[in-house]
């Protein structure tokens, strides 16, 4: 049976079975694998992440691109877009940002942390300088 653990944008799971229809794309030369999947309408908060279960198989791991309510004549349905983790390196575009005085903390704060590294071994003095 295949099971949908998301996860909010608050870092709750969210648990959905049954799709009414389901696509996983995974090919050789394209570096970033996709899914859409569409289940009976269900009120779900703002979703980021997703992991697809085949009994207990993983078959797909990625981050939620686009969450979508669909309703028609025929019903309501929640429509999910999801691409692999890969999606985070092709999708890492740097956004221009300047400094003025920024101490480590900060710099890991917003550059680091966000890509999962939980601590860094330095001293937190300022840079007295401009970063662009």
């Amino acid at each position: 049976m295949l099971k949908f653990i998301f996860t909010d944008i608050e870092d709750t799971k969210v648990l959905l079975f049954c799709p009414l229809a389901l696509s996983i794309n995974q090919e050789e030369n394209i570096p970033c694998d996709d899914m859409t999947a569409v289940f009976s309408y269900e009120k779900v908060p703002q979703l980021k992440s997703v992991v697809v279960y085949d009994d207990d198989a993983v078959v797909f791991t990625g981050v939620v691109d686009e969450q979508q309510t669909i309703i028609s004549t025929d019903g309501a349905y929640l429509k999910i877009c999801a691409r692999s983790m890969a999606a985070v390196l092709i999708d890492n575009e740097s956004v221009p940002v300047t400094y003025n005085h920024p101490n480590a903390n900060l710099i890991f704060e917003k550059h680091a942390k966000p890509f999962g590294i939980s601590k860094y071994n330095g001293s937190d003095s300022t840079y007295y300088g401009e970063l662009v």
